[in-house]
């Protein structure tokens, strides 16, 4: 089940810590492998939904009979994939993984502070397309905030692995912010008003009747997940940062795949 600690909690024993939703893993067969990841994918999918608070073109995304909200956006579709895989990688190793995805409120940046690198190396020595490279053909409102997010990762130190990324890397989108822990001596790390732990816990079946009675399960699972986004996002709002524009993501959003415990 999803839990949450109300912010006037937080606020008295650790004031530092984000709202966090935190669903149990969805319990899935072995086989097929596909499954796992596309079952990741809707409930990302579904968290992205409910933080995209600008102008939003709405899709669906139907799986083991539950239907997901998603957002038709190219840059959504990028940032997904690029957490699923590394959740591939996880996976691979049986177990199974949890999605880490973390939302910060937005501070706008000098244009000196950005990079102006059109390429970033590679594990294997050459170079991959930068973010203004990657998005050039989105809409400008998108390429305004991921580039500056991008290069921002490059120049300060930050992760930002959308090429290829491996388990407990993170890939990051949405407005103009440090998302992760800065690698400058002195300079604090900023903290997400809101995490999101969603993940799959993969278990073999030995007969073809558990495993239909496991995906049976997984169904009324994920339908209990859906109930749980939506009970939360009505719960706790008092924390939202104000929305300063009218951009798809107003807040910056990062995920990261690790094990699950």
């Amino acid at each position: 089940m999803a839990a949450a600690l109300p912010p006037s909690q937080r606020s008295q024993a650790a004031p530092q810590q984000p709202v966090t939703f935190a669903h149990s893993p969805i319990v899935l067969p072995a086989e097929p492998a596909s499954l796992q990841v596309k079952v990741l994918a809707a409930l990302a999918h579904t968290v992205v939904f409910h933080r995209a608070l600008g102008n939003t073109r709405p899709r669906t995304i139907t799986l083991l009979e539950n239907t997901f909200p998603a957002v038709h956006d190219q840059l959504v579709d990028d940032l997904i994939e690029a957490a699923l895989t590394a959740a591939r990688g996880e996976l691979s190793k049986g177990g199974g993984v949890q999605l880490v995805i973390s939302i910060y409120a937005s501070s706008a940046l000098a244009p000196s502070q950005l990079s102006s690198e059109e390429s970033r190396p590679t594990s294997a020595g050459g170079s991959s397309p930068s973010g203004t490279a990657r998005l050039k053909n989105l809409p400008i409102s998108w390429i305004s905030q991921a580039v500056s997010l991008a290069n921002q990762a490059y120049t300060h130190g930050y992760t930002f692995s959308g090429y290829g990324p491996s388990a407990g890397d993170a890939v990051s989108a949405g407005g103009d912010v440090a998302t992760a822990k800065s690698s400058r001596p002195g300079q604090e790390a900023q903290v997400p008003f809101e995490q999101w732990r969603i993940g799959v816990r993969v278990v073999s079946f030995k007969t073809e009747h558990e495993r239909s009675k496991a995906f049976q399960s997984a169904s009324k699972q994920l339908a209990a997940f859906l109930d749980a986004t939506i009970d939360f996002v009505d719960r706790f709002k008092s924390h939202l940062p104000s929305v300063a524009d009218s951009s798809l993501l107003p807040f910056p959003i990062r995920i990261s795949a690790v094990p699950l415990a």
